[in-house]
């Protein structure tokens, strides 16, 4: 067995098909059963439930190359943990993003109140964030490593958007 945490590989243990959100990432993984022994769990309420059942559909059907019949790199399992981690960090106040897989084998993240408002992150395999906005026609964008916080200016542009959406 390994141990495991968030910094060196976080994400939520498949246990079967199905992603099993009560698990963290801290904890140790028994190879046997490829299961995770965890310290504790955490809860998702329904605000977020929507969002982790996307997750687990593209662990479904994202999960080999060409998934979208046009090339599309495999979507792998710590891209799903990464993201199903980057979910937890989302304020409690902030509205659950749409969530979907990319053709580069990231998970997408689009939150949007119309044609001029919008912001879209995507979390790739190494556990980069890439973030973009559209606000009242003025652009934001970045890149930031995954940590145990979102970086401040995509919190803030969220917040603009919930704020005024």
């Amino acid at each position: 067995m390994s141990s495991l945490t968030w910094e060196t590989h976080p994400l939520f243990f498949a246990t079967g098909s199905m992603l099993d959100p009560s698990i963290t990432a801290y904890g140790k993984r028994d190879s046997r059963n490829d299961r995770a022994e965890v310290g504790y769990s955490i809860s998702i309420d329904d605000l977020r439930r929507d969002a982790l059942d996307a997750l687990m559909a593209i662990k479904q059907e994202a999960s080999n190359d060409n998934w979208n019949e046009e090339g599309g790199k495999a979507v792998r399992p710590e891209t799903i943990g990464l993201a199903a981690t980057f979910l937890r960090l989302l304020p409690r106040d902030l509205p659950t993003p749409e969530v979907s897989p990319d053709p580069d084998g990231e998970i997408g993240f689009y939150w949007g109140t119309g044609s001029d408002k919008a912001v879209v992150a995507s979390i790739s395999p190494r556990g980069v964030i890439s973030y973009a906005s559209l606000y009242e026609s003025v652009q934001t964008h970045g890149r930031a490593p995954l940590s145990d916080e979102l970086p401040s200016a995509l919190k803030t542009v969220l917040r603009e958007l919930h704020r005024d959406g």
